[in-house]
């Protein structure tokens, strides 16, 4: 709406000079104050740097940002985020107010309370740019790695060193609690969304980051620009309306993902489709709304033809093929290069679960706690209905020396481990293994709690704490019993024959990851979706 300039009449001296005076003490009333909210996806970059394993990857095209220290399958990593938000031609002239609006769901990844804190980035970083990656290389965009096309981050990896990479003291803190989904609201100083506007050569964006000493679990997820909820990151500013002070900055921009629709595919997968997936949208003890059926679709169907068969089981389906080849001919270094890619696939498999599938703590904010109970625990239905068949009881200390030894014994032979090798790998399996067992006991304990409070009906707080240890201990049980989780494989790697080793890895995997199971799954998601 144009400003209303009052015309003042000369032929009355007295009201022209109270009218002025008005102006004068009030310039408001030439320029209005206005509420400016910063939200599109056009309008945020915004991406995770998460380390280790993960730091050459650039996770800009991902529908989560996320701070902390998690645990993972293979991996455990810590993440950091950074967002900028484009104001290019934003009408505002001055800035009186401002705060960063993040969405944390309810997670039940997340243990504990985060403290969360935001930065400015520092300008020597100015160039980090999203890039538009789902787990992947992508040369020009941000990793925990550099900053963009080889560009190291000015101080040190992850956008992390203090003074360099990012200004102190913080902007601001809060705390994400754990056993909710909230907008977490930041006060930023105007005066920093000021130059911003006044030159974008300034605007190097935020760093969103958790406590340095994070504990494992202690790590929260956000929505991201991409997340089909509409829910990202938003700058709100307070201010007085004028004509934009920066030319038009026109940076790349990943568009919102669009969640499928509940329309004639999704009711032929309802009513055809006969799976474990189906079988939890229908299961009545679920009592799944259509909303909370829609998710399990996603799951099966698009995620599935999206994300899990191009991206993971298609390649280690090609990746066993040409392993037959190269064990045949004895290549060593060609069989080592497809083990580092078995690595790597699954990997991105990892970041497929924790991110996009049924495994991922936000599916908290979408079923409520006792249907997780459920589709996890519940006796004969559960996920983890099979750790009750007496394979994972607990071991005595001497029942556990023997199963190592077994172990040691097993992998020796599978190997064709020298002693000089086993000097190596037998450190690694004792330590695994005896933690393997340690989190084994702690699930059985999780499992021994929750199926009272199942039973009981219960979902309150009690089920929701309950549910998230289920998953920490189960979570932390496959990262040490894994022989692909990176501490033993890093391992075995370094150590072990690698011929010796695939036929190991092909024995295990197979059947997982032969040609007529991947084309089944391939089947399945062109059928059923769009």
């Amino acid at each position: 709406m144009p400003t209303f300039v009052p015309r003042i009449s000369l032929h009355h001296p007295a009201l022209a000079a109270a009218m002025l005076a008005v102006l004068i003490l009030n310039p408001a009333r030439l320029s209005p104050a206005k509420t400016f909210v910063v939200s599109a996806p056009s309008a945020v970059q915004d991406v995770t740097l998460r380390d280790r394993e993960f730091g050459q990857w650039n996770f800009g095209g991902g529908h989560l940002l996320e701070v902390g220290f998690m645990p993972g399958l293979y991996e455990l990593h810590h993440g950091v985020s950074l967002i900028r938000f484009n104001l290019s031609q934003l009408p505002c002239k001055k800035v009186s107010s401002a705060k960063l609006r993040l969405y944390k769901p309810k997670c039940y990844i997340q243990m504990i309370p985060v403290k969360v804190s935001a930065y400015a980035v520092s300008n020597a970083n100015f160039e980090w740019t999203e890039g538009s990656s789902l787990c992947a290389e992508e040369y020009s965009a941000s990793t925990w790695k550099c900053r963009g096309s080889g560009q190291p981050w000015a101080g040190s990896e992850g956008c992390s060193k203090a003074r360099v990479d990012y200004t102190l003291p913080a902007l601001d803190t809060q705390i994400a609690p754990s056993d909710c989904g909230r907008w977490l609201e930041f006060t930023i100083p105007p005066s920093l969304i000021q130059s911003w506007l006044d030159d974008p050569d300034n605007n190097a964006g935020l760093h969103i980051k958790a406590s340095d000493d994070a504990q494992l679990g202690e790590h929260a997820f956000f929505y991201s620009s991409e997340h089909h909820s509409g829910k990202g990151p938003q700058l709100v500013i307070d201010g007085t309306a004028g004509a934009p002070a920066s030319p038009v900055n026109k940076r790349p921009f990943n568009p919102r993902y669009v969640f499928p629709p509940a329309d004639d595919a999704f009711e032929r997968w309802l009513n055809e489709a006969d799976n474990r997936y189906t079988g939890w949208a229908k299961n009545p003890q679920m009592n799944m709304s259509r909303r909370q059926a829609l998710m399990i679709y996603y799951f099966d169907v698009t995620v599935r033809g999206e994300l899990l068969c191009p991206r993971v089981r298609i390649p280690l389906t090609q990746n066993m093929l040409e392993l037959d080849d190269l064990i045949a001919q004895a290549d060593a270094s060609a069989v080592r290069e497809k083990l580092k890619d078995v690595g790597k696939y699954l990997l991105i498999w990892e970041y497929i679960r924790e991110t996009h599938w049924y495994d991922s703590g936000p599916l908290a904010d979408v079923l409520s706690p006792l249907q997780i109970g459920i589709l996890w625990a519940k006796p004969g239905y559960g996920i983890f209905a099979k750790m009750n068949d007496g394979r994972w009881d607990p071991l005595t200390p001497e029942q556990l020396e023997e199963n190592i030894l077994k172990t040691i014994a097993q992998m020796t032979s599978t190997l064709n481990l020298t002693a000089e090798q086993l000097q190596f790998i037998e450190p690694m399996i004792r330590r695994n293994e005896t933690r393997e067992h340690y989190y084994i006991n702690k699930l059985r304990q999780s499992l021994d709690e929750i199926y009272p409070l199942i039973a009981a009906g219960n979902d309150g707080p009690e089920m929701f704490d309950c549910v998230k240890r289920l998953h920490y201990n189960h979570e932390l049980f496959l990262y040490y019993q894994s022989t692909f989780s990176i501490p033993r494989w890093t391992v075995y790697m370094d150590h072990a024959d690698p011929i010796a080793l695939a036929r190991a890895y092909q024995r295990v995997r197979r059947e997982e990851y032969n040609p007529q199971r991947t084309g089944r799954q391939i089947e399945h998601a062109k059928r059923y979706g769009r």
